[in-house]
């Protein structure tokens, strides 16, 4: 029986959608990345701001440690996920994108921009934070050096949910004199291994001494930031050894050992906007922000010999915001 030519071009239509699917996605919510040499899946899930075991689980993956060149990998999409961002002094689009990992052209494409270099300090646009396709790797011209990409500044915008649910805490007030920053001192703790620690090895009634942690990578994504019970209560830490200084400051955790290494940069992006973003609410300058080692009444080496304390403290300083930039 021969088939009428409109159902075969439907027909054909559907076969055409169903190898383009194929090719450049694995399904409506999954990016496809192909496996470049040099690549670790511990570098995949850190560029696609991912968790490295759950990519794994993903795709099936049982050795951590064996990717082939050309391997295709699934990789959850968050196309749909956006934040608000005001533009600062020094913007361009471009720098905005590399700070949020995105692209030039979907910012354009989400705020209408005929013109992406034309963009005014106090302008407000969305990023989207869907993952860009991975730039192709820079090549330099014959006899000439590979271009030093330009420092970036500190970002001091939060995703919009996340400043949303932080600033929900009713802060009394002068309640909060220190921002105090830690390194877990294990690359491989979790908010919730930490809070059991805290709540059943140190019988701490109101569990993770931390007010927020920052994971690393290993076995919490990237630079996420998560809040613990001891803001959203606003309840003191119990991160110091004096009960005076822990009714006054607040905790920041960062997952790792940094008498080993130096935290990723996505933790120190991570770190800088929420220390930026409490000390706008909480009205403190950066004269606020303290090391564990810097302020506790015992001797500790913590955060570590790598953790970059004089940077940070630099790049607050130079923040536009008000409060944030005060002495």
């Amino acid at each position: 029986m021969a088939i009428p030519p409109h159902t075969f071009r439907s027909v054909c239509i559907l076969v055409a959608a169903v190898l383009h699917l194929s090719i450049g996605s694995t399904g409506a919510d999954d990016l496809a990345y192909v496996v470049r040499r040099g690549d670790t899946l511990s570098r995949i899930a850190t560029r696609f701001g991912a968790d490295m075991q759950s990519l794994a689980r993903h795709n099936n993956i049982r050795r951590m440690g064996k990717l082939s060149i050309g391997q295709r990998l699934r990789i959850p999409n968050r196309a749909d996920e956006k934040i608000r961002y005001i533009v600062e002094p020094g913007d361009t689009v471009e720098a905005i994108a590399n700070d949020y990992g995105t692209s030039t052209e979907a910012i354009a494409a989400i705020n209408g921009l005929a013109h992406p270099d034309r963009i005014r300090i106090g302008q407000k646009l969305w990023v989207p934070l869907g993952y860009p396709a991975p730039p192709a790797p820079a090549t330099a011209r014959p006899g000439t050096a590979a271009p030093t990409p330009a420092p970036r500044r500190a970002v001091t915008t939060l995703n919009g949910t996340l400043a949303r649910r932080i600033s929900r805490a009713r802060v009394i007030p002068d309640r909060w004199r220190y921002i105090v920053v830690h390194h877990s001192g294990s690359a491989v703790d979790t908010t919730w291994g930490m809070d059991r620690y805290h709540r059943e090895g140190r019988r701490m009634e109101n569990g993770l001494a931390y007010h927020f942690v920052i994971g690393n990578g290993v076995r919490m994504p990237d630079g996420r930031i998560d809040i613990g019970a001891r803001w959203t209560r606003q309840l003191a830490g119990g991160h110091l050894a004096s009960d005076r200084q822990n009714a006054i400051s607040i905790g920041i955790c960062l997952v790792g050992n940094f008498d080993k290494r130096a935290p990723s940069a996505a933790q120190m992006k991570s770190l800088r906007s929420l220390v930026a973003h409490l000390m706008d609410q909480c009205d403190l300058g950066p004269g606020a922000l303290h090391t564990h080692q810097q302020i506790n009444t015992k001797p500790t080496a913590c955060p570590g010999r790598y953790f970059p304390i004089g940077s940070l403290v630099r790049d607050l300083r130079h923040t536009t915001h008000p409060r944030v930039a005060r002495n």
